[in-house]
């Protein structure tokens, strides 16, 4: 069954800025993180903000799921989100003593975005199993780390120089989360312009 989820990449400027930068933090990397930490950093082309994670959905719902989606963004549209988001914070999740992910979260988080993100996530949740019990928190992964601890101190002062990184909020994509050894790679099944 396809693996999907709803998300907004990256612009091509964004890619190309954080593919520039990642050299520069991972020379940094040593001051940061442990010696014995392994740091996968996402590939710059799969940077992006998930409205909502829906998971494994079986082939023939993929079109009613489309539609439905298709829908919510044509009733949300007055709604006017802003035409982009700054993310200018620095997160461990699930914390700086076990972290598993390095994080860019934005400062402030606005009404109209956390409210498209409610809708999106009960437009999905009958497709969803089992359903999301987290809140909706604006996010880009930037890398995925083996539990170890980190400096934070040294983590924001690395990447002080490369934040905020901007997301454009033109359009929501629905995608297929595609497992290519120890790659994943996103297909876009649709788009739809915000």
């Amino acid at each position: 069954m396809p693996r999907l989820f709803i998300g907004t990449l990256a612009d091509i400027d964004e890619q190309k800025r954080t593919e520039q930068f990642l050299p520069e933090l991972n020379s940094t990397a040593p001051a940061i993180f442990a010696d014995d930490l392994t740091i996968k950093f996402t590939a710059v082309q799969n940077l992006h903000m998930t409205w909502a994670f829906i998971g494994d959905v079986p082939q023939d719902a993929i079109e009613q799921l489309s539609v439905l989606v298709r829908d919510q963004i044509t009733e949300m549209r007055p709604i006017k989100l802003p035409p982009q988001l700054q993310f200018d914070s620095i997160e461990f999740w699930p914390n700086e003593i076990h972290p598993t992910l390095l994080v860019l979260t934005p400062s402030e988080t606005p009404q109209p975005v956390q409210d498209c993100a409610q809708k999106i996530h009960h437009i999905v949740s009958p497709f969803k199993s089992p359903p999301e019990v987290l809140p909706f928190r604006a996010h880009i992964t930037l890398a995925r780390l083996k539990k170890r601890a980190v400096s934070t101190d040294a983590a924001v002062i690395a990447l002080k120089s490369f934040l905020p990184f901007t997301l454009k909020l033109t359009d929501i994509g629905l995608f297929e989360s595609i497992s290519i050894g120890r790659q994943s790679v996103y297909r876009t099944i649709a788009r739809y312009e915000l």
